[in-house]
């Protein structure tokens, strides 16, 4: 339901991208071994001699091929358990779902190529103002570095999470989102908010009565 998110989101195409590449190169492996025995096929029949073809027309070639192929399919597997754990490993936490009720701001930190996710029930019907008023850039220990600024996103999911509004930079200071939107009485909604640059930082949210159109 959040905007795409390729790095925390999608981790199986970057699998299928690793195993793509080992397989290819474990594939032109197996092909030059395979050339190199035509090529001294091509001796043989070139005139090599019998003592060549007593030597090399045995079991060996077919037991060498065998391990070859037991090599391969094992890689193949011990790649497959990387790829599944690697998935497993990249799939980010479910967000934290936070009331966000009228005229009660709420202030929190948005973490790096995070997400904060805010729930608004709406019980009657209304026109709604929603504002997201950027604090700042946190530094590692969570402390608001002086001077910075936290340009916030906001976007708003209907209870069948379908993006009904989105805002950037559309509050009263030049970085701030605002949104006045009609919300319908008896559905959840959802308020997703992250930073433009997908920097950490804090950010003040807010949700009120709308003006009269």
């Amino acid at each position: 339901m959040p905007p795409n998110d390729n790095k925390n989101r999608y981790p199986v195409d970057v699998v299928a991208d690793i195993v793509e590449a080992r397989l290819q190169k474990t594939v032109f492996s197996c092909l030059g071994w395979v050339m190199g025995i035509l090529v001294s096929i091509a001796g043989v029949a070139l005139g090599a001699g019998p003592s060549f073809v007593e030597s090399r027309v045995d079991g060996r070639i077919v037991d060498d091929f065998a391990q070859r192929i037991a090599a391969l399919e094992d890689s193949l597997a011990k790649m497959a358990t990387e790829a599944s754990s690697k998935a497993v490993l990249r799939e980010p936490d479910p967000p934290v779902r936070l009331p966000l009720t009228l005229s009660q701001p709420d202030t929190v930190d948005v973490g790096k190529d995070s997400v904060r996710v805010f729930v608004i029930e709406v019980s009657d019907a209304a026109l709604y103002q929603i504002r997201a008023v950027g604090l700042g850039v946190t530094d590692e220990q969570g402390e608001l570095v002086p001077d910075s600024t936290f340009d916030p996103m906001i976007y708003l999911y209907d209870d069948e999470e379908r993006l009904i509004a989105f805002d950037d930079d559309g509050g009263e200071q030049a970085l701030d989102s605002y949104l006045q939107v009609l919300l319908a009485g008896g559905v959840t909604y959802e308020l997703h908010v992250r930073e433009v640059f997908s920097d950490p930082g804090r950010v003040e949210v807010s949700l009120a009565l709308g003006d009269v159109l």
